[in-house]
């Protein structure tokens, strides 16, 4: 969910670059609030930024807004959700909790690399229209609700959840400007690799006519079934419910790989798939906080990863590392598996080219 637990006892803080980056990481929606896509103001290399409609607001009430950047290919969007963790309790909600993205900042996007390094030319999403869905409401961009978290001393924290809410916003936006795109990436880091997959049945209705992959990049989805916060959040609300499996979830068993399962079988013509490093100390922390075991989660992660993979439309990467996402980073074009390049596997599964699962090879620390 992101690079930063929820507690102050980073389990890396050897990475602290790395986890600035991915915790801090009245308009009418469809006509937008900014200049043209063409002229971004000049303090914003290539993004301009679109307010959100009323209702849309981050967890302690500050407007919403989103950041879109002009691509040189008319047929080519990506809908990128952002990373930034995520709050269940009066403790994980506090504003001063260090775990989870609570502000919208331009600052954020400007420190990410990968494949948001548009000056380099193996960038295989340069030539893209991006629309950027910031994340700032602890609910893993899936939230319809506003919650008082009770505290001590009759004390509370209140939250809007809004993050579907949001989410939606950005998209109605983004599907009146851009209504026939003829390829379309949904994807997302952390948090926002939920995002990606809760959304992507939504995108793929709206644009019937495309060739589209989603793609989570650093969460597998392992949490106990039934996790408690996902009702907090209600998710549940806005599941689609054109999708016989997800509108009859149930809420005591439901697990983010239902998602997956019942999106990529109703959109067979479409492509689903996953990133992880091998040994994710932020997804083992994230799922010690839920619940789990964090010395059983590269098994779990292999029986999540087992049960997608088993779907003719779904690949995975593993990579070996401790480390936390790959799309926003450098890694991404360093990293390298039985002599499978990354962001050489991602440029062919983003244009529907054969590749295979690719696994580091078991048996290490930063492969288990």
């Amino acid at each position: 969910m992101t690079r930063a637990q929820i507690r102050g006892d980073s389990p890396l803080p050897a990475f602290a670059s790395r986890l600035l980056i991915a915790a801090g990481l009245t308009c009418q929606v469809l006509a937008g609030c900014a200049t043209p896509l063409t002229v971004p103001p000049k303090s914003m290399k290539y993004w301009r930024e679109i307010a959100g409609p009323e209702g849309a607001m981050c967890a302690f009430g500050e407007p919403y807004r989103w950041y879109a950047r002009a691509g040189t290919d008319p047929d080519k969007l990506m809908i990128y959700f952002q990373a930034g963790g995520a709050c269940w309790s009066v403790t994980t909600c506090a504003e001063i909790a260090p775990g989870w993205n609570k502000t919208i900042t331009l600052d954020e996007l400007r420190k990410f690399k990968g494949i948001f390094d548009f000056d380099r030319p193996d960038n295989p999403v340069a030539s893209y229209n991006i629309v950027f869905i910031p994340y700032c409401s602890g609910d893993v961009h899936a939230g319809a609700t506003d919650v008082e978290y009770p505290g001590a001393l009759g004390s509370t924290v209140s939250i809007h959840h809004r993050g579907a809410i949001n989410a939606q916003a950005a998209l109605a936006w983004t599907y009146a400007n851009y209504p026939s795109p003829k390829e379309v990436l949904v994807v997302g880091s952390s948090a926002g690799a939920i995002g990606a997959i809760y959304h992507a049945a939504n995108v793929m209705q709206r644009y019937p006519q495309a060739h589209i992959a989603q793609f989570g990049d650093g969460f597998v989805g392992v949490v106990p079934p039934g996790w408690e916060p996902l009702k907090v959040w209600n998710i549940y609300a806005n599941l689609p419910p054109f999708i016989p499996e997800l509108a009859k979830a149930d809420p005591e068993t439901f697990t983010i790989n239902a998602i997956y399962t019942a999106t990529a079988n109703y959109f067979p013509q479409h492509r689903f798939g996953q990133f992880t490093h091998a040994a994710d100390t932020f997804q083992m922390g994230y799922y010690t906080l839920a619940g789990g075991d964090a010395a059983n989660w590269h098994r779990q992660r292999d029986a999540f990863l087992g049960e997608l993979e088993a779907l003719p439309n779904f690949r995975s990467y593993v990579g070996a590392g401790v480390l936390h996402t790959v799309l926003a980073f450098g890694e991404f074009y360093s990293m390298k598996v039985d002599k499978v390049r990354m962001r050489d596997w991602f440029a062919d599964y983003i244009q529907f080219k054969p590749v295979n699962n690719v696994h580091c090879r078991r048996g290490t620390v930063s492969c288990p």
